[in-house]
Formats: structure tokens, C-alpha cells, sequence
């Protein structure tokens, strides 16, 4: 519609924004209902992805519209799939927990491999109206399989007065916030949250210049088979994690980013289309493993109290660099090639694998299922917050 890489990564930026604002939104979860969180958030979704056909039929669909109703999708599936990621410890045992991650993972790529290959073909015989009109459909499907879902169920609270319960709500609000962003940052996730940020920086990129990049190598065709090559290389990775959980993690996120920067930067360079959609499939591998093993150690060594807040800390934290790669991206594609700046997305990732080998802390990570709680997660002190 805006006919410029500008106006997608624009739209990728404010699409991504809300990701970095999880952090406020952790503290939220932990008080809220599981279930009820997770069906809420897909009836909400599926109402704003219909208003996307249903305005473009009444042609009143424009780029303003879009820039508006793509963000608050995504502000809600900010509560969404933190949700999801806490009610995996609440069903499973510690010892299933990769497992439980690698099936998420397979349920979330393996759709996308599918989909994601049927939408570049779909979009050139039908329309990117019935597309949407798909996708709609899916959020009503979700919310019904998570109002079957099993959890157990919140403590009771002793019934306070409005106005009383109100202050409360808030001060606690505050506190776990507060909490979560301590936990953080006396742990050795602060540090991890360096090379995330880098990490999402080059996704970001890549989200924003992959639709131009693909335009040049042939068209929307194209778009679809380099996005269901992203999809089968994170799906290949999510399901290899387990055979990965056994390295230290130091190491292996040094192999698997330099790994990535390898294979991307040679998508680039090759001339042929299909194995340049092969090498960028590739390229999500590590991406893939080393994303459930970061959620695995995560889940291992944060108490279940704290885990909803801090994993979405942790995501804030590193979500900014998303929208502000998507941005970039989009923008300085106008100026240069839509190749010479995926081509520096590859490099970015060479450099994430140097600073996993430079940063002492991180090199000397060990194994997921041998990491010390104690040591790397930091068994959070109450009576210090209480002493704020």
C-alpha cells in the first residue's frame, strides 16, 4: 500500500514496540487467571485482525489504519505468550521441561512453516484479504482449545474494601515490578541480555528488508518460500534443543551464532534462488535450539513466583533493539540495497558469537540441566525489598 521499505519497517517497528513493554505487564500475569488471560487475549486478537478484511471491503483501509491496528494486536499477544510460557511449569515436571518448550516450539514453527509457505502462494492466486480472513479464524480456534486447558487454580484473597483493595493492587503492582527488575539485575541474565538485544536488532532488520529483498529475487512468491524456510530452520532447531541441551551453554551459543552469521551472509551471496533460500533456512537452526534452551534454563533457575516477571523483563529488555532494528532497516533500505543490509544483519550475529566467547560470565555458562539456581538465578531476598 505505501509502495517504500519505509512504511514496513515502520509498521514492523510499532508492530514490535509493544515487546518492550512485557516487563509491565509480568506483574499482571502473576495476579490475573491463566486460562482467562489466554482466552481473553485470542477473542480480543480475533475481532482486530477481522476489522482488517472488514475495512478493506468497505474500502476504508489505509496505511494509517494499519499503523494503528497492527500495534494493539500486538500489545495483547504481550500477555499472551508470557501467560503460555508460565502455565508450562504449572502442567509439566522440571524434568519435562525441554521437552514441554520443544513441543511449544514445534506448535508454534511447524505452523508457521506451513502457513507461512501457503500465504506467498496464496497471496498471488486470491488476495491478502482472504489471508487475513484465515488468520482471524484461528484466534477463536486457539481461544477454545485454552478454555479446555487444565490449570490449577489461583489462591483465594481475603475480600478487601474497593478503595483499599484499589491501593493494594497497586503497591503490589509496583513491588513485584520492582522485584522483577532486581531479580534481573543481580543475576547473570542481565548480562545475557547484551547479546539478546544484538539478536533482536538483526531480527529486526530482517523483518523489516526480507519483503524488499524477496521483491528483488522474484516476488511475493519468493517472500513466501524465504519465510517458510525461516519457519523450517527455527522448527528444525526447536526440535534438535533437546539433543543441545546437554552442551554448556557458553559454547553453544558461540557455535550457533556464528553458525547463523555463516549461513545468512551466504543466502546472500549466492546467485541461485532455491539454495539461497536453503542457506537462509539454515541459518535459523541455531536460532531455533538456542531460543528453547534460553526459555528451558530460564524456567530451571528463576523460582516459579518470579518467573512470569522476569521472563518478561528479560524480554523487554532485549525487545527494544526489535522495533529500533525494524525502523532502521526499513529506512536505510531507501538508500542502500535491500542485500547490502540483510548482509549486515549476518555480521551482527558473527559479532554476538565473539562477545559469547569475550564475556568471561557467559563463555563459562554450563550445562541447562546442571545450572545452579543459587548461583546463576540468585535466590531473591524479600526482607531487601521490604528494607527499600
Amino acid at each position: 500500500m505505501g509502495g517504500s521499505a519505509f512504511y514496513t519497517g515502520l509498521v514492523g517497528a510499532l508492530t514490535l514496540l509493544p515487546q518492550a513493554l512485557q516487563f509491565m505487564i509480568g506483574p499482571l500475569i502473576d495476579r490475573w487467571p491463566l486460562r482467562k488471560t489466554m482466552v481473553t487475549t485470542q477473542v480480543l486478537q480475533f475481532f482486530l485482525v477481522l476489522l482488517i478484511p472488514v475495512l478493506f471491503y468497505f474500502d476504508l483501509l489505509t496505511i494509517t489504519v494499519l499503523l494503528i491496528i497492527m500495534p494493539l494486536i500486538s500489545f495483547i499477544e504481550e500477555f499472551a505468550y508470557p501467560a503460555q510460557t508460565v502455565a508450562i511449569p504449572k502442567i509439566l515436571e522440571n524434568n519435562q521441561l525441554t521437552s514441554g518448550n520443544t513441543y511449544m516450539a514445534f506448535a508454534y514453527q511447524g505452523v508457521d512453516l506451513v502457513f507461512n509457505a501457503l500465504a506467498g502462494i496464496l497471496v498471488t492466486v486470491f488476495s491478502a484479504t482472504i489471508i487475513f480472513l484465515v488468520d482471524a479464524s484461528t484466534f477463536i480456534i486457539a481461544a477454545f482449545f485454552f478454555y479446555l486447558l487444565k490449570l490449577p487454580k489461583m489462591k483465594d484473597v481475603k475480600p478487601v474494601a474497593e478503595k483499599q483493595k484499589l491501593i493494594h493492587s497497586f503497591i503490589s503492582y509496583k513491588t513485584k515490578l520492582k522485584e522483577g527488575i532486581y531479580y534481573i539485575k543481580q543475576s547473570i541474565l542481565a548480562k545475557c541480555v547484551i547479546v539478546l538485544f544484538l539478536t533482536n536488532f538483526s531480527i529486526g532488520i530482517n523483518i523489516a528488508v526480507l519483503p524488499v529483498y524477496a521483491g528483488d529475487r522474484g516476488g511475493a512468491y519468493m517472500y513466501g518460500f524465504y519465510m517458510a524456510s525461516l519457519a523450517a530452520g527455527t522448527l528444525a532447531g526447536s526440535l534438535l534443543s533437546n539433543f543441545f541441551d546437554r552442551f554448556p551453554l557458553g559454547k553453544l551459543y558461540a557455535f550457533s551464532y556464528f553458525f547463523t552469521a555463516l549461513f545468512w551472509i551466504v543466502s546472500i551471496i549466492i546467485p541461485f534462488n532455491t539454495l539461497s533460500v536453503v542457506a537462509f533456512g539454515l541459518a535459523w537452526i541455531p536460532i531455533g535450539v538456542t531460543s528453547v534452551v534460553l526459555i528451558s534454563t530460564l524456567q530451571r533457575i528463576v523460582p516459579e513466583h518470579f518467573l512470569a516477571r522476569a521472563f518478561t523483563v528479560l524480554e523487554s529488555a532485549s525487545a527494544v533493539a526489535m522495533p529500533l532494528g525494524s525502523f532502521i532497516g526499513g529506512t536505510i533500505t531507501v538508500f542502500f540495497t535491500a542485500n547490502y543490509v540483510l548482509a549486515f544483519a549476518g555480521i551482527v550475529f558473527l559479532l554476538i558469537a565473539m562477545l559469547w566467547l569475550i564475556i568471561t560470565d557467559l563463555r563459562l555458562l554450563p550445562r541447562p540441566n546442571v545450572i545452579d539456581p543459587e548461583k546463576y538465578g540468585l535466590t531473591y531476598i524479600s526482607t531487601m525489598m521490604k528494607n527499600e
